[in-house]
């Protein structure tokens, strides 16, 4: 898996060698956190299998900032600013985390400058992606908004399947309302709206999205 991780596969392999020997793996289960926003940011972590959300709570209310799946970095961000951690992580059903102690791996980069540049590219792509979550929320009306985080979340983490495209992402209608910026009562309507259309089916352990192309149109206001 490091391998797979721009910022450690600009390591040699005998750095990552001793990445992976000072390494530990976070077992987690549904709602679990790995740590909370404002905590000293000790690991830098990639998820190996499941899914997390990163949320900020203000003021008793949880927005979801982004949804991690496997080979994604967390942590990336209070690791570089050598900061706090910028978001609580939350486990959405399953997931196992490899952690790395941020020290060894500051350490590592400071050895080979080059992987400086993944690290640069990582973090780019990070501020890419939440960009793109924030011009979701700013597409309009509460479909769009929700077409557009849907196709997202497709785009990151979709697999073919008999029917659609399935996205294996358990979120709430809760979660969903969150990541669009609306409430739980315009999501599950427009949810609702979809399934009857035949354009997407809420499953146990995500969503089938069986027209992406209508998707494509809400999205884009046509």
């Amino acid at each position: 898996m490091l391998g797979r991780v721009r910022l450690f596969a600009a390591l040699p392999e005998r750095a990552r060698d001793e990445l992976r020997s000072a390494a530990s793996v976070a077992v987690l289960g549904a709602g679990q956190r790995l740590w909370r926003r404002g905590d000293r940011a000790r690991f830098v972590g990639v998820v190996i299998a499941g899914r997390c959300k990163l949320i900020r709570e203000d003021s008793g209310r949880e927005v979801i900032v982004d949804v991690a799946v496997p080979g994604d970095l967390l942590g990336a961000v209070g690791f570089a600013l050598d900061a706090s951690c910028s978001s609580s992580v939350v486990c959405l059903r399953r997931a196992r985390v490899l952690l790395i102690p941020s020290a060894l791996v500051r350490a590592a980069l400071q050895r080979e400058t080059l992987a400086l540049a993944a690290l640069a590219a990582e973090l780019a792509a990070e501020v890419a992606r939440l960009m793109g979550m924030v011009q979701s929320l700013s597409a309009g009306n509460v479909e769009r908004r929700l077409a557009c985080v849907l196709l997202a979340l497709a785009e990151r983490a979709g697999q073919p399947f008999p029917g659609g495209t399935f996205v294996p992402l358990r979120l709430r209608r809760a979660d969903l309302a969150a990541l669009s910026a609306t409430t739980l009562e315009s999501a599950s309507r427009c949810i609702s709206s979809w399934r009857r259309r035949k354009l997407l089916t809420p499953q146990p352990s995500g969503y089938l999205l069986h027209d992406v192309a209508a998707l494509r149109a809400i999205a884009a206001g046509e």
